[in-house]
């Protein structure tokens, strides 16, 4: 056997792509055919990217390293909307001020 092939067994049922293992077809059912089955999904904060939350989060991470939301009430920072949400609530315990 070629060491170059191997079998994919796994088919997407929505296009012509096949994987090797199951997490790799979930993967792509996540990133490329958003069907509102998998409750984790979101935008990033800075642009239009959409994923589950952790493949957005990787995305910030790595396309917008110098994007920061900054806490209006001290001097806290983070990349993601989510948690300036929590630190607001934990730390000011503050659940009316809404992060834009």
């Amino acid at each position: 056997m070629s060491a170059h092939f191997s079998a994919r067994p796994f088919k997407c049922d929505k296009c012509a792509q096949a994987f090797a293992t199951l997490t790799k077809l979930r993967k792509h059912e996540r990133e490329k055919h958003k069907d509102g089955s998998f409750k984790k999904w979101r935008r990033c904060d800075f642009c239009a990217f959409e994923g589950d939350t952790r493949v957005v989060q990787r995305h910030v991470v790595s396309k917008h390293r110098d994007m920061m939301i900054h806490c209006m009430i001290c001097k806290h920072k983070t990349r993601l909307r989510i948690s300036m949400q929590r630190h607001m609530i934990s730390v000011h315990k503050r659940t009316d001020i809404i992060i834009p």
